[in-house]
């Protein structure tokens, strides 16, 4: 005997859709979202090649020369001293050029160094620029002073004692192997003043 049951009937209408309608969204294809195209980093030939930035501050210090003769009892006036490059070797690169007043002494003249910070860490090479000293005078023998150290603020003073030449030219000196060159020491002691005077 068949009874019939309107609510099955209508349970099974309403699965029915169900299933027609999941395997309408499973079968029908959706393509996805297109994602937004990232932006390329740019390429290496449209960003200008910047260097390092190496600082370029310099300091500065100063030197006066002091001549005389007699071991330093006689200032030697127009003297002429000349300044140059450590490196030129040859004299060529000449940075001041003076002679002596009355006193011996030639002005207060300012060379470039490295600035004072460059001392205060490791690795930074040499606290202090070299410059060649030369002296020379009529009547008396040239000196030449190599590796003369300048500190930044430092003003050095360099004396130079010249030895009076005979009335042949000739050097008469007790050591006829120094030629009137002097090297300074690669660590230098210096007796100096601040320039704050």
């Amino acid at each position: 005997m068949y009874i019939s049951n309107p609510g099955r009937k209508a349970r099974r209408v309403m699965a029915d859709q169900n299933y027609q309608t999941q395997n309408t969204q499973k079968n029908s294809f959706q393509a996805p979202t297109p994602l937004p195209t990232p932006s390329l980093p740019p390429t290496q030939n449209s960003i200008p090649f910047q260097p390092p930035q190496i600082p370029t501050e310099t300091g500065q210090g100063y030197i006066i020369v002091r001549v005389s003769t007699a071991s330093g009892a006689i200032p030697l006036e127009d003297a002429l001293v000349t300044v140059t490059s450590y490196k030129a070797q040859d004299g060529s690169d000449i940075l001041h050029a003076q002679k002596t007043d009355m006193s011996g002494l030639t002005k207060r003249l300012p060379l470039p160094a490295p600035p004072k910070s460059a001392s205060l860490s490791p690795g930074n090479g040499k606290s202090y620029s070299s410059y060649n000293v030369r002296v020379d005078k009529d009547g008396y023998s040239s000196q030449l002073y190599i590796n003369v150290p300048i500190f930044d603020g430092i003003t050095a003073v360099q004396n130079a004692d010249l030895v009076p030449l005979p009335e042949n030219g000739e050097t008469d000196r007790a050591d006829p192997y120094n030629p009137g060159i002097f090297y300074e020491n690669e660590n230098p002691n210096l007796e100096s003043q601040s320039t704050d005077n």
